[in-house]
C-alpha cells in the first residue's frame, strides 16, 4: 500500500483518523503473520505436513510485507516534492494543535525509530534497484527479523495514538480493533487436511465413511 497523500484540506482531525486506520490495516497484516507462524510448535508441524514450500514462501513474502507497513510509517513527511501520511508528519501537522503533547509524542516517536531500526536496511533492499555488487556478493549479512520488537513497535505506535486521541478529543484509537481469525481458520483447515490425509493412508474405508458423511465432501 502506497502512503497516503495529504490534501491540504485535511484537518488534525481526518489526518489522525486516517493514519489510524492505515495502522490498524498494518497491525492486522502482523497479527495475521504471527498466527500462522509464532503461536505453537504444532502448528508449524502442520504447515510443515501440508504444504512446507508454499507456507515457506508465504514467511517470506509476509515478513516483507511487514516489514515495509513498519518502515512506511516512518518515512520522511516530504519525498520528491510529495506529502506523505506518516507519523513524521502527523507531528508536524498536529504541532498547530495548542494542547498536542509536543515532547511526549516526540518521545513516543524516537522509541519508534529504535523499535524499527533493525528492519531499516531491509526495506531499503526491497525497493531499491538489483544492485549487481549486492547481489553477487554471497558474504553480505543476511536482514533479521525479530517479531517481538515489531509487536512492540505496534504497542508503541498505539500509545502515539492514543495520547493524541486522548489529549486532543478525549477518546482513545486502538489499532487492535479487527478480528485475526483468518489466520486460525487457515491453521484449522490445515489441521484438517493433515488429519484426513493421516486417516486417508491408514484406514481407506474410513476415510471413504467419513467423506460420504458430509454433503461437501469434507468435514
Amino acid at each position: 500500500m502506497a502512503n497516503a497523500k495529504v490534501p491540504v484540506t485535511f484537518g488534525s482531525r481526518e489526518a489522525t483518523d486516517a493514519l489510524a486506520s492505515i495502522a490498524v490495516e498494518h497491525y492486522h497484516d502482523f497479527k495475521q503473520f504471527v498466527g500462522i507462524y509464532y503461536e505453537s510448535p504444532e502448528q508449524i508441524a502442520i504447515l510443515n505436513a501440508t504444504a512446507p514450500g508454499f507456507f515457506a514462501d508465504l514467511h517470506r513474502w509476509l515478513i516483507d510485507r511487514i516489514v515495509l507497513n513498519v518502515r512506511k510509517m516512518l518515512d520522511r513527511a516530504e519525498t520528491m516534492g510529495k506529502t506523505n501520511l506518516t507519523v513524521p508528519a502527523l507531528h508536524q501537522i498536529l504541532t498547530a494543535e495548542q494542547k498536542y503533547p509536543v515532547v511526549k509524542a516526540q518521545e513516543l516517536i524516537e522509541s519508534l525509530r529504535s523499535l524499527a531500526a533493525r528492519v531499516e536496511s531491509w526495506r531499503h533492499h526491497l525497493v531499491a534497484h538489483i544492485d549487481r555488487e549486492t547481489a553477487l556478493d554471497q558474504t553480505g549479512s543476511c536482514h533479521e527479523f525479530v517479531p517481538s520488537e515489531i509487536s512492540e513497535f505496534y504497542k508503541s505506535l498505539e500509545a502515539y495514538f492514543n495520547l493524541i486521541y486522548s489529549t486532543l478529543w478525549d477518546t482513545v484509537h486502538p489499532i487492535d480493533a479487527v478480528s485475526h481469525s483468518d489466520a486460525h481458520e487457515l491453521m484449522r483447515a490445515a489441521r484438517d487436511a493433515t488429519v484426513m490425509a493421516d486417516l486417508l493412508e491408514r484406514d481407506v474405508t474410513a476415510y471413504d465413511a467419513l467423506q460420504r458423511q458430509s454433503r461437501f465432501g469434507r468435514k
